[in-house]
């Protein structure tokens, strides 16, 4: 499970200290699966572009398309508060 940090805009997995963005996740799942950009979209749904665009951490990404690349990576995200993410 990935954690999410609004407050650095940033993933925490489980476990770990350091923190990741949401498109160094799933860059770092899509290599570990062996899937292109290309064929990351087309499991997913969405355009080439919109993974190219995840994995370089652009600031307008639609949350449902996220999903839908997140399930095909057999991730998930969790949203927690500023607090909990702190501790």
């Amino acid at each position: 499970m990935l954690t999410f940090n609004l407050k650095y805009n940033k993933i925490l997995p489980k476990g770990k200290k350091n923190m990741k963005t949401i498109g160094e996740i799933i860059k770092e799942n899509r290599k570990n699966m062996n899937l292109t950009q290309v064929e990351l979209a087309k499991y997913a749904n969405v355009s080439p572009k919109f993974i190219v665009e995840i994995e370089n951490n652009k600031k307008t990404l639609q949350l449902d398309k996220i999903y839908d690349v997140l399930n095909v990576l057999d991730l998930t995200l969790k949203v927690v508060s500023k607090k909990e993410a702190d501790n």
